[in-house]
């Protein structure tokens, strides 16, 4: 049996990913993996589409507060690069809530063409 090489793994370790991810972040455009930020009193939903709506909800909010932690408003406005952007979430959030020309990167080709018809949205 042939030895893969460590970036083939990963790559198709998230390439087997991103339907998945779809199906509970998304459908996008601003997918986000995995982490997010809830308030404590916040009762998780019910039905999966709340559920799935909170969840976005709670990764949209860390991404704002890191925005504020890292001064993001003064210093995310510009050039950014996003090295394993995933399905382009927080590259899309920088453009879209900061006005950041962001390169977006991912070494999985698929991943790049969801960043790209998400932008497009």
């Amino acid at each position: 049996m042939k030895r893969r090489a460590p970036t083939e793994v990963i790559v198709d370790w998230y390439d087997r990913k991103t339907d998945f991810l779809l199906r509970k972040y998304g459908p996008g455009p601003r997918v986000h993996y995995p982490t997010g930020l809830a308030a404590a009193d916040v009762v998780p939903a019910r039905d999966q589409e709340r559920l799935r709506r909170q969840i976005v909800q709670s990764q949209e909010d860390m991404l704002w507060r890191a925005t504020r932690a890292w001064d993001g408003e003064r210093r995310l406005g510009g050039e950014v690069l996003d090295v394993g952007c995933g399905l382009g979430g927080t590259s899309l959030f920088l453009a879209a809530e900061l006005g950041a020309n962001v390169t977006a990167l991912s070494p999985v080709p698929r991943h790049l063409e969801w960043v790209a018809r998400f932008a497009a949205a």
